[in-house]
């Protein structure tokens, strides 16, 4: 039955452990039923000799073969075949290299990508923190974590949050989580089922996947690119019966626009006449400021506990590094923690550790102020490259004094969809406005939205190119 050439002959199905080859082969006889229903097999010792192996070795594949049900063995009888009908028949599969189906194309000039180049990231001070988190935390890094994050980070945040926003955060009503893909998840299960969200139009295709994909009641509101007229339509809150707003009055991408002090105002008027009103308010990329300082948060002015405040690091640290994080209302909080803290925090602690150092040292407010500045010289040479296509009308830019984003009203007959192919056949990826509108009735076309953080000199120069010779 045995023979040792088979067990230590080279093949592509050795494992190189004589225990497990002799428990494959063992298998593949019960399997094929070489092997037939209650054969007895040789005795561990037997086996040994014949095969010039230890006994240990063999009473190491029985064992395994017991456990998964392929032998049995009866009292001073010794061991012997179980019973295995309908085995699936797997055809052999030959080994050939890895080839993922999940392609990602990589464009010379990338306008949808809102991120920082990378090495305008700190590598090697953030090794270095890494390198003090492991040695200070070794035993730290093994206990459980706290349903809504590590103290020591929620402390961080909020420290961050009243001197750089203007926020009075309370660390315990700060919920960590892996993205904000995460966050929206565990709204869903605080808000009423009978909630309708209201979403600004235009917004992200991603927000609206995100809604879709956990199931929240939503509708949308229009956001004027008209800077002559009030950016928010409030008056249509009540109108489609809304209870929650999603908003960025710090910036409202794709558009842009900052809400005035009198738009935050009606707000807050509005969203304070219900007891289910809600505001969450998504702070992303208002820490990026061409001019001035960082417009004050919704959040900085709320005095009934109304606004829900949302953001993230992965632009202000890494894209890699998956942390954002919300701020409850206290009466939000307490519903939370009632039914939902048996959920593990998503995000390990090292990783908050390490961003707990990063953040209280104010290496984080550094990189901040170091990327503004940068990001002003990468406009200006964009805006300056642009002034031929303007001068010859085939464009209008239009620029905002908050993220690091800018509009192109082009001057064309060309539909949205050539554009794009047309710029993606040169390596140039990006995004329509009108890719963002949900109501066909509001669409603008003819603008494209320029994420242009991270662009280099000779990206800007075939960006424009690109866009006179086709325009």
């Amino acid at each position: 039955m045995f023979t040792l050439p088979d067990l230590v002959k080279p093949n592509e199905h050795s494992t190189g452990v004589l225990y497990l080859d002799l428990y494959e082969y063992i298998k593949s006889q019960i399997i094929s039923h070489d092997l037939t229903f209650n054969e007895k097999l040789p005795s561990k010792r037997n086996l040994a000799a014949s095969l010039g192996i230890s006994v240990k070795t063999v009473e190491n594949a029985y064992n395994q073969l017991l456990i998964e049900g392929y032998i049995h063995s009866e009292e001073k009888k010794g061991y012997f075949v179980s019973n295995i009908e309908h085995y699936p028949h797997q055809k052999e599969k030959h080994h050939t290299e890895f080839k993922t189906r999940f392609q990602q194309t990589q464009y010379y000039v990338n306008l949808r990508a809102n991120r920082n180049a990378p090495e305008d990231f700190p590598s090697n001070l953030w090794c270095r923190i890494m390198r003090e988190t492991l040695s200070e935390h070794q035993e730290d890094l093994f206990d459980t974590i706290p349903f809504n994050g590590l103290t020591e980070l929620r402390v961080a945040i909020a420290d961050h949050l009243r001197k750089f926003r203007g926020m009075k955060v309370s660390p315990d009503c700060i919920i960590i989580g892996s993205g904000t893909e995460y966050m929206y998840g565990r709204l869903k299960q605080v808000f009423s089922p009978e909630s309708i969200v209201a979403l600004p139009n235009p917004c992200s295709k991603r927000l609206r996947e995100l809604f879709d994909n956990h199931r929240f009641l939503y509708k949308t509101i229009d956001i004027n690119l008209d800077t002559s007229e009030p950016s928010l339509n409030i008056e249509q809150l009540d109108e489609k019966n809304c209870s929650i707003l999603h908003i960025s009055p710090a910036h409202q991408y794709p558009i842009g626009r900052v809400m005035t002090i009198q738009e935050r105002l009606k707000l807050l008027e509005w969203v304070n006449k219900g007891e289910d009103r809600y505001i969450i308010e998504d702070d992303y990329d208002s820490e990026y400021v061409l001019t001035g300082h960082p417009v004050p948060p919704l959040y900085s002015i709320d005095v009934n506990d109304k606004i829900i405040y949302m953001n993230t690091f992965s632009k202000s640290v890494t894209p890699s590094l998956r942390i954002s994080y919300m701020i409850l209302p206290e009466s939000l909080m307490q519903k939370y923690m009632d039914t939902m803290s048996f959920y593990s925090c998503s995000v390990a602690s090292f990783e908050q550790y390490a961003l707990a150092k990063y953040i209280n040292r104010e290496h984080l407010e550094r990189f901040i102020h170091r990327v503004n500045r940068k990001n002003i010289i990468v406009r200006n040479k964009l805006l300056d490259a642009l002034q031929r296509l303007e001068k010859e009308e085939k464009l209008k830019t239009v620029t905002q004094c908050v993220g690091s984003m800018l509009l192109l009203i082009l001057n064309t007959e060309l539909p949205d969809r050539k554009i794009k192919e047309m710029l993606k056949e040169k390596s140039i990826i990006t995004s329509m406005m009108s890719e963002y509108y949900v109501d066909p009735s509001a669409i603008k076309e003819h603008i494209i939205v320029v994420n242009y953080s991270g662009l280099d000199d000779k990206q800007i120069n075939y960006l424009c190119d690109t866009l006179g010779s086709i325009l």
